[in-house]
């Protein structure tokens, strides 16, 4: 839900320099805890905390954060979970190159439905993001990206390494909409898998039509993989790929917004897949002081090669909140969530709901 507007919880060095903080308590009830058949259930309460200081003032801003998130599972010894997480971003918006470089590294424990099982362990992300002019309308951006994870259990995830850089030439059509064409390379790599990417997209970015405002990006792929371990031949797909981020303003109190993603990659348990995401939501403001939305999401994916097995996986998922400002400082929300997952084979096909009242404040 929409987030509360607050002043700084500290502010010094005459206002170029902020602190930020934040807590939220939930307690719910989860229906299948793993997202796979055997569905067990458990209530759930879950605690994050989170700082973020912010410094504006020379040519380079400073963005860091620290949080923790711990959760507890009632009856289902042996998940409870603290995992912290930290984000440090430079951002510089004057002069003639422009962008931001950002690190994070997070601990994430969170039901994985590919491998019908809860992932642990950390992910960690580096990105450089630079824009260039070059005369007058025309200007180059530069998304240089390395990641990766490392799981705790390694019999069912796979540890992945990750590389991706993307040029693209830019074209200011109007004050409102750009316009784009570039390539981009990615590298992703197990312990016994390797695939390698090339994509070519066109897309847009700003005002598409009337009240239609996002992103929109397509294009084609083409994934190489290769396995080093005797699990058979180099494999090479091909494809469209596509994303897209649109939001559509109805009116001053409603909103929609629509998401959609095509690519090709490397699943948890090291397989390599072509999914296709969809999803639309809705929010709207009732009564003057509470908050809702409602979104519905799509997921269908194929599992690529020899490896995949001939697996195809449709995942649904319905989402409704509705939260309300307490005091200035305070936010309640209540969340219902119920997904569903079909696949050909029957160990991945399962139900999950969810319902969680929270509480959150932020100073």
């Amino acid at each position: 839900m929409t987030a509360i507007p607050a002043r700084a919880l500290l502010t010094f060095n005459d206002g170029k320099d902020q602190i930020f903080t934040s807590a939220t308590y939930s307690w719910g009830y989860d229906t299948n805890v793993f997202a796979n058949t055997a569905t067990r259930g458990s209530v759930t309460q879950a605690f994050s905390w989170g700082a973020n200081y912010t410094r504006k003032a020379g040519v380079i801003g400073v963005n860091a954060s620290i949080g923790m998130n711990a959760g507890q599972f009632v009856g289902i010894p042996g998940q409870d979970y603290d995992d912290p997480n930290i984000t440090l971003s430079f951002n510089k918006g004057v002069g003639r190159t422009t962008g931001n470089l950002m690190i994070q590294a997070q601990k994430v424990n969170s039901p994985d439905p590919i491998a019908n099982n809860r992932q642990v362990g950390w992910e960690y992300t580096a990105a450089l993001n630079l824009r260039y002019p070059i005369i007058e309308r025309f200007y180059i951006t530069n998304v240089t990206t390395v990641g990766g994870s490392s799981y705790a259990n390694r019999a069912l995830f796979a540890n992945q390494q990750s590389y991706s850089d993307g040029i693209d030439v830019n074209f200011v059509y109007d004050s409102k909409l750009d316009l784009r064409a570039g390539y981009g390379f990615a590298l992703e790599k197990t312990h016994d898998t390797t695939a390698i990417h090339h994509a070519f997209d066109v897309g847009a970015n700003g005002t598409i039509a009337p009240q239609l405002s996002g992103s929109l990006i397509t294009g084609f792929v083409i994934d190489q993989t290769s396995y080093s371990s005797g699990k058979g031949k180099a494999e090479t797909f091909t494809g469209l790929t596509a994303t897209a981020n649109l939001n559509w303003r109805f009116s001053r109190s409603l909103s929609f917004t629509g998401t959609a993603a095509k690519d090709f990659g490397i699943s948890s348990t090291d397989v390599t897949t072509d999914s296709t995401t969809l999803g639309l939501t809705s929010e709207t403001t009732l009564f003057k002081r509470f908050r809702t939305s409602v979104g519905v999401t799509y997921v269908g994916t194929s599992f690529l090669g020899r490896n995949g097995g001939g697996r195809r996986d449709t995942l649904w998922e319905l989402v409704a909140n509705v939260g309300t400002a307490l005091t200035t400082h305070l936010r309640a929300n209540l969340a219902y969530a119920y997904m569903v997952n079909y696949s050909n084979f029957s160990t991945a096909r399962f139900i999950r709901e969810t319902i969680t009242l929270s509480v959150t404040a932020t100073y």
